[in-house]
C-alpha cells in the first residue's frame, strides 16, 4: 500500500510539468484568436485556442491509469498548433520526453468536439494511459 501511495504522489508531482519539457508552447500573437473552454468526460478542464486554419491545445487535466495499479493526475500544456482540414477536422500526435498526446475531432465556430489520449512512461518504466477521453469546448465558454 505504501508503494502505491508513493507512486500516486510521485505521479501527481510529475503531472504538473508533464509534456512541458518536450514541447514548445505555441503562442498566438494574432489578436483575432478565439478561446474555447470546456470539460472532458473525466470532468477535467480543457482550453483550446483557434486562429484561422489552426487549433492549439492550451492545456487540460486528465487521469491516467498505470500498469502498476497507481493513478496519475496530469495537467498537460505546452503544445504546438494543429492544422485544420477544410471541413474543420483535425488529428495530431505530439510527443514529449517519455510521453505522447493524441487528439482528434471537429471544429465549428461555436464549439469543438473530439477525443484525446495521453500515454506516459514514468521513471522505472511504469506505463500510464488515459484511454480515449471525450471533450466538448465552447467558444468563450466556461
Amino acid at each position: 500500500m505504501k508503494a502505491r501511495i508513493a507512486a500516486v504522489l510521485l505521479a501527481a508531482l510529475l503531472g504538473v510539468s508533464l509534456f512541458a519539457a518536450g514541447a514548445t508552447a505555441a503562442r498566438h500573437r494574432d489578436s483575432a484568436h478565439a478561446l474555447y473552454r470546456g470539460k472532458t468526460s473525466q470532468k477535467k478542464s480543457i482550453r483550446i485556442a483557434a486562429v484561422p486554419g489552426r487549433l492549439t491545445l492550451l492545456g487540460f487535466g486528465a487521469r491516467l491509469l498505470c500498469r502498476d495499479g497507481s493513478v496519475l493526475y496530469a495537467n498537460a500544456r505546452g503544445f504546438e498548433a494543429t492544422r485544420l482540414s477544410r471541413g474543420g477536422r483535425f488529428s495530431d500526435v505530439q510527443y514529449g520526453k517519455g510521453d505522447s498526446v493524441s487528439w482528434s475531432g471537429k471544429a465549428r465556430p461555436a464549439k469543438i468536439v473530439g477525443h484525446l489520449r495521453i500515454k506516459a512512461r514514468l521513471k522505472g518504466g511504469v506505463r500510464c494511459d488515459s484511454q480515449p477521453v471525450r471533450f466538448v469546448v465552447k467558444r468563450g465558454g466556461g
